[in-house]
């Protein structure tokens, strides 16, 4: 499929209709006037300017997320740093292990803050933002994952059937302003109807599309995100808490065939923002040249 950028330019123009327009020609009397129409005119071009700032996808907590250094009418905003499932004991059995809950910086100043005392780091959901200001309703985008094997740092050794489990993604579109119909979707897997999974050894070409727009959807600011804020920060407020915050709904799953040996394994995943559409408005198709967004953190 030919996946290529699109620069477009759309032109608004709004005009205030007061009535008929009276003629006043240079030879003809003069008279007065009651009524005179003035035409208003703005016009678009596709966003060019610095991302700056990371559209939080919750109310509460109130946080302050720095975007990755990015500009552009089409550009991945924000991806998680760091995926950190911890240390845990080997088992023969099959086994799966929660996201250690990513930590996010309070912005104090924010009246929820003082409200609720919040100063330092929360535990925060995990999300990933796009941000489309190219101003053509024809055009689509899709942010997709891929993932390299597990391999261990000092053995080499490969964590056989690894996944990511990513359970019951959500939504935030443009602060939650706008029709429901013009929101990106997240797509789920057939398997318990509730989550993507993600093997490990995916490559780009095979990458698993975790949120999607077609046309009239998608344009600004659209975040995907995994996590239940609400028991994080109850285990964050439980004074008795002794444990690791977890987000349970980012999972690594492994098989009992995954005979895992002493040591830390690491893998590398992609998140690929692609549109289909190209300069004239129409499907690119399968073949050619094209151009595709990648970002490996």
């Amino acid at each position: 499929m030919k996946w290529i950028r699109l620069a477009t330019v759309a032109t608004l123009t709004s005009t205030i209709f007061a009535g008929g327009v009276q003629a006043v020609a240079n030879d003809e009397p003069r008279t007065p006037l009651f009524e005179v129409e003035t035409p208003n005119e703005v016009t678009f071009t596709e966003g060019e300017e610095d991302v700056d700032d990371v559209e939080n996808p919750l109310e509460y907590p109130p946080v302050i997320i720095d975007p990755l250094p990015v500009k552009g009418p089409l550009t991945i905003v924000y991806v998680p740093e760091k995926f950190d499932f911890g240390q845990q004991a080997i088992t023969s059995s099959a086994a799966e292990y929660s996201l250690i809950a990513e930590m996010q910086n309070v912005d104090e100043e924010h009246p929820l803050a003082i409200d609720n005392n919040l100063t330092g780091e929360v535990p925060y959901v995990s999300l990933a933002q796009v941000s489309d200001t190219r101003g053509n309703s024809a055009a689509d985008w899709t942010l997709s994952l891929a993932l390299t094997e597990f391999v261990g740092r000092d053995t080499g050794d490969i964590l056989y059937g690894a996944q990511l489990h990513f359970i019951n993604p959500q939504i935030k579109h443009n602060d939650g302003t706008g029709p429901a119909e013009e929101a990106p979707v997240a797509p789920v897997t057939e398997t318990g109807g509730d989550r993507v999974i993600l093997n490990a050894n995916t490559d780009l070409a095979s990458s698993i599309p975790v949120m999607t727009a077609g046309p009239n959807q998608g344009q600004g600011r659209s975040s995907v995100f995994w996590g239940d804020q609400d028991k994080m920060m109850d285990q964050y407020e439980d004074d008795d808490f002794t444990g690791t915050i977890l987000n349970d709904r980012i999972q690594l799953h492994l098989p009992s065939a995954a005979t895992p040996q002493q040591d830390t394994y690491t893998a590398a995943l992609t998140w690929i923002l692609a549109t289909t559409v190209s300069v004239d408005g129409e499907n690119g198709g399968n073949g050619g040249d094209g151009d595709e967004n990648v970002l490996n953190p």
